[in-house]
C-alpha cells in the first residue's frame, strides 16, 4: 500500500527545462527540437477549424471568436518526478493532437483565450470548444525524493458575455459528461449592458488501486502520453440570440492556467478560488455562475 499523504505542490517555479508553444501577436516562440514536433502535429488544429464559431439559423453573424496566446506546455508538470527525469520519462500532451479540434489543455500552466465581438442574427447559436484533460487529485509522485500523494489545483474555464439585450442564452456544455451550465444576466446600471458570466472546474478521484479511498473509473490512461492520466474533456460554449432582431454582443472565452490568481478568476465569477464556501460543488464539478 502506498504512503497516503497529500502536499500542495508550488505552482511559480521555474519552468526553464520545458517547451511551449507560444502563439502571440508578433511571431511564434520555438524553444526546442521536441517544441517542433509538437508545433508540426498539432498547427492545423490551433490554427484551423478547432476554434472556428459555428452559427445556426444562418451563417451571416459577425460575433465570431478568435485565439489569443495559445500556450501549451510539455512535459505535462504535474505527471513527472521533481527534479525533472530523462525525456524518456517525460509525460507528454499527446491529447493535443488526438483529440480534436485542438488543443487541449493539460499542465497546469496551458492557456489561452478568445474574444468575440459583433453582432448575432436572430435565431443564430454562436459556438466555441475548449478542451482539456481533466486531471485527478491527488497524483502519486515522487517530488524531491519523497513519493506521496500530491494535490492539484484544477484548472477553471472562465466565460464573460456582455450586451445590451437579455434575450441571449449562454450555457456551457461538457462532454463526456453530460452537463450543462446556464449563464443567466445581470444588469449593470452604470454601462446599461447585461453580463452573463460563470467560471467552472473540474477534477477527478483517482483511479489507483492504491488509492485508498473511492475509485473513478471515469480516470483513464491518455493514449500516447507515456504514463499520464485523466478524462479528456471538451466544453463548448454556446451564445444563442433569442429575439426576433440583431444583437450586438461582446465576450470572452478563458482557459486558465491552474496557479492563475483569484483577481483573475474574479474577472468571470465573484468567487475566491481557495474558499470552498464560495462555490457551488456537484462531483467532478466546481463552479460559480453570476
Amino acid at each position: 500500500m502506498k504512503e497516503t499523504k497529500t502536499k500542495e505542490k508550488n505552482m511559480s517555479r521555474s519552468k526553464a527545462k520545458k517547451t511551449r508553444i507560444s502563439f502571440k501577436p508578433f511571431g511564434l516562440n520555438l524553444r526546442s527540437l521536441l517544441l517542433i514536433s509538437i508545433f508540426a502535429l498539432t498547427g492545423a488544429a490551433l490554427l484551423g477549424t478547432g476554434f472556428a464559431a459555428k452559427g445556426g439559423g444562418g451563417n451571416t453573424s459577425s460575433f465570431v471568436w478568435k485565439p489569443y496566446n495559445v500556450q501549451i506546455m510539455n512535459p505535462v508538470e504535474q505527471w513527472i518526478e521533481w527534479p525533472f527525469p530523462p525525456s524518456s520519462q517525460w509525460v507528454t500532451n499527446s491529447a493535443a493532437t488526438v483529440s480534436p479540434p485542438g488543443p487541449c489543455a493539460w499542465d497546469v500552466d496551458d492557456t489561452w483565450y478568445q474574444i468575440a465581438m459583433g453582432t448575432i442574427n436572430p435565431g443564430n447559436t454562436v459556438k466555441t470548444d475548449h478542451c482539456r484533460v481533466a486531471d485527478p487529485n491527488p497524483i502519486w509522485q515522487i517530488r524531491n525524493g519523497h513519493a506521496a500523494w500530491w494535490s492539484t489545483n484544477p484548472r477553471y474555464m472562465g466565460v464573460r458575455i456582455q450586451s445590451a439585450s437579455r434575450d441571449l442564452a449562454v450555457t456551457i456544455s461538457y462532454s463526456p459528461q453530460n452537463r450543462d451550465f446556464t449563464l443567466l444576466p445581470v444588469y449593470d446600471s452604470g454601462t446599461k449592458q447585461y453580463t452573463y458570466r460563470g467560471c467552472v472546474a473540474l477534477r477527478y478521484q483517482p483511479n489507483d488501486p492504491n488509492w485508498p479511498y473511492e475509485r473513478d473509473e471515469a480516470v483513464q490512461p491518455i493514449p500516447g502520453s507515456n504514463g499520464g492520466w485523466g478524462v479528456i474533456t471538451h466544453a463548448t460554449v454556446n451564445v444563442t440570440n433569442r429575439s426576433s432582431r440583431k444583437v450586438n454582443a461582446t465576450g470572452k472565452v478563458e482557459e486558465l492556467a491552474a496557479w492563475i490568481s483569484d483577481d483573475t478568476v474574479a474577472s468571470y465569477c465573484s468567487a475566491k478560488r481557495s474558499i470552498h464556501d464560495e462555490w457551488q460543488h456537484e462531483y467532478p464539478f466546481k463552479y460559480r455562475l453570476d
